[in-house]
C-alpha cells in the first residue's frame, strides 16, 4: 500500500507540460500501474480534485471509459463520510466503501488478488465480486437494489493504526500527531452526520493510546499530540491518558491538545493537566446561542454550564479561546443570531474577571449544511442571500467589540449542500467544473465560484434547487441505496 497526494497548482502545470504522470510517494509508481486506487472523500469540495488526480495519473476519469478500455486499468474505490451519498460521484468511482475500512479494505485486496490469479480477467467480473463484499456499493450493479449496509469495526484496540506519518517540509493545518481515542458518539446532535454514521461508540484503551503516541513520536519527531474524537471530553479515560502522557513525555516538552469540546464536558482537572506542559489553544463549540435553538438541535447545555466552563478555563490561565457557531439552522430566528454576540461578550467578561488581562476570543461562524442520514436530512439549506445577511450583521457587531471574526465562505457552504444532497445528475456538473479549471476547491486561494456558476450554466443544473429543496418525510431520497443503520 502506497500513498499519493494531489499536487499544488504549480506542480500540476509542470506535470502537464512535461508529460509527467502522478505517481506514488514511496516508489514513484504511476497511478495507472496500480491494481487499486482509493480516495478518502472527507469533504464535498474535493470532488474535482479526484478527477484531476485520475487524469494526472493516466487513468480515464469516467467509470464507463475504464470499463470499455482494452487496457488493464486500476479499480477506483472511495471511502470516507461523503460516500454516504455516493450518487454525485457515481460516474467516476467504481466502488464506494460505506463505513469503516480496517477490515473491508483487506477483503477488497484479497478479492482483487483472487480475480487476478484465478479470474477471467474481465472488469465486469471484478465489479461483481467487489459488490458481494459487505459494505461496498458498486453503482453499476447496486442502483435501486437492496440498500448496502454500512461496515463498522467492532474493536479499535485490535485495529492497525498509522504511526509512520508523512512529515511535511512546511507548516500544514493539522501539524501534529492525531490519535483517535474513540469512534462514534452518543450525544445525538441533530445536525451532526458524523455522530450518526460512526455509531456505535467504540473506544481505545489508555494503554493502546499511549502505545500509538510513543510509536508516532518516535517515527515523526513531532512535539504535539492531539487526542481526537467526536466528543473527546466524554472519553472516560481522558484524565488518566493525559496524566500518563505527561509523565512519559513531559520531559521532552511534548504537548497534548484536544479538539473542540462540548461545553458541558469542560473539566477543571483536565485543564490543569493539559497546561502543565504547554498550553495549546482551546476550542468550544456551542453551535447555537439560545436555549430554544439548542433544544431544536439537541445540544445539551445551558447558560450555567457555559459560565462554569469559561470560569474553569480562564481561572487556569488560558488567554486564547475559539468559539464555533452555526447560522441557518432549522427554525432559526434573528434573536438566535443576535444571541451569538451576547455569548461572546459573556466570555470576554468572564475572561477579564479571571485573568485581568486582554484575552483573544475568536468567533467562527459557519452556515448550516443539511447532511444525509441525519435528523435534518429532509430540510433544505437556508437561502444563500439570507445567510449572507446574517454573516454581515455578525461580522459588523463582533468586529466592533474587538473579537476575531471568521466566517466560513458562504459559496463553499452552498456547494457543499448541493453535493451533499444531490443525485447522479451532478456528475455532469463536477466534470464540467473540473474541465473549467476547478480543483483543490477546499482551499480559498484556489476556489473560484464563477467557474462553478459557469459550469451550472453550461450543464443547465440549478444549484439552488439541490441545496434548498426540502424532501417529503415519506418520499424517496437520493441516498436511499445506503443503509447507515
Amino acid at each position: 500500500a502506497e500513498r499519493v497526494f494531489s499536487p499544488w497548482k504549480d506542480t500540476d502545470e509542470y506535470m502537464k507540460t512535461s508529460r509527467l504522470l502522478l505517481s506514488s510517494l514511496e516508489s514513484n509508481t504511476p497511478l495507472k500501474n496500480f491494481d487499486i486506487v482509493g480516495f478518502s472523500l472527507q469533504y464535498e469540495l474535493s470532488y474535482t480534485t479526484v478527477l484531476n488526480m485520475l487524469y494526472l495519473g493516466g487513468i480515464p476519469h469516467k467509470s464507463t471509459d475504464r470499463f470499455n478500455s482494452k487496457k488493464t486499468l486500476p479499480i477506483i474505490v472511495a471511502g470516507g463520510p461523503c460516500t454516504t451519498n455516493p450518487l454525485p460521484m457515481s460516474a467516476f468511482i467504481d466502488a464506494f466503501l460505506i463505513g469503516d475500512g480496517e477490515d473491508a479494505v483487506v477483503e477488497l485486496v484479497n478479492t482483487v488478488r483472487q480475480w487476478k490469479t484465478g479470474g477471467d480477467g474481465k472488469r465486469e467480473t471484478l465489479l461483481h465480486m467487489v459488490s458481494e463484499i459487505n459494505g461496498f456499493f458498486v453503482p453499476a450493479i447496486h442502483k435501486n437494489k437492496q440498500a448496502v449496509k454500512r461496515r463498522f469495526t467492532a474493536d479499535l484496540n485490535n485495529s492497525s493504526y498509522p504511526v509512520k506519518l508523512v512529515v511535511p517540509y512546511t507548516a500544514i493545518v493539522h501539524d501534529r500527531i492525531n490519535i483517535e481515542v474513540s469512534r462514534g458518539c452518543t450525544m445525538g446532535c441533530r445536525f451532526c452526520q458524523a455522530g450518526m454514521i460512526y455509531r456505535p461508540l467504540r473506544q481505545r484503551s489508555p494503554e493502546k493510546v499511549l502505545e500509538i503516541a510513543k510509536s508516532s513520536l518516535m517515527h515523526t519527531g513531532y512535539n504535539e499530540v492531539s487526542l481526537t474524537s467526536l466528543s473527546a471530553g466524554d472519553y472516560p479515560y481522558l484524565l488518566k491518558v493525559i496524566k500518563d502522557f505527561n509523565a512519559k513525555f513531559g520531559m521532552s516538552k511534548t504537548a497534548l491538545s484536544l479538539p473542540s469540546l462540548r461545553v458541558a464536558s469542560v473539566n477543571k482537572e483536565v485543564l490543569k493537566e493539559i497546561k502543565s506542559i504547554r498550553k495549546t489553544g482551546f476550542t468550544m463549540a456551542p453551535e447555537a446561542a439560545t436555549e430554544r435553538l439548542r433544544s431544536v438541535i439537541n445540544k445539551d447545555f445551558n447558560s450555567d454550564d457555559y459560565e462554569r466552563a469559561l470560569n474553569a478555563l480562564f481561572a487556569e490561565g488560558w488567554l486564547n479561546l475559539k468559539l464555533y457557531f452555526m447560522i441557518g439552522l432549522p427554525t432559526e430566528r434573528d434573536e438566535d443570531v443576535e444571541a451569538i454576540r451576547n455569548m461572546a461578550v459573556k466570555a470576554l467578561q468572564i475572561a477579564k474577571k479571571n485573568t485581568g488581562r486582554f484575552v483573544n476570543i475568536s468567533i467562527t461562524i459557519s452556515p448550516f449544511v443539511p447532511k444525509p442520514h441525519t435528523a435534518f436530512q429532509w430540510c433544505g439549506q437556508a437561502n444563500i442571500d439570507e445567510i449572507k445577511r446574517k454573516q454581515k450583521h455578525l461580522k459588523d457587531t463582533l468586529s466592533a467589540k474587538k473579537f476575531k471574526y471568521k466566517g466560513h465562505d458562504n459559496d463553499m457552504s452552498f456547494l457543499e449542500a448541493v453535493f451533499a444532497r444531490g443525485d447522479e445528475k451532478l456528475s455532469a456538473l463536477i466534470e464540467k467544473a473540473w474541465q473549467s479549471g476547478c480543483r483543490l476547491d477546499g482551499w480559498s486561494e484556489m476556489f473560484d465560484f464563477n467557474k462553478w456558476l459557469h459550469a451550472m450554466d453550461k450543464t443547465g443544473i440549478d444549484g439552488h434547487f439541490y441545496a434548498e429543496r426540502a424532501f417529503c418525510k415519506d418520499g424517496s431520497l437520493p441516498w436511499d441505496d445506503i443503509d447507515t443503520g
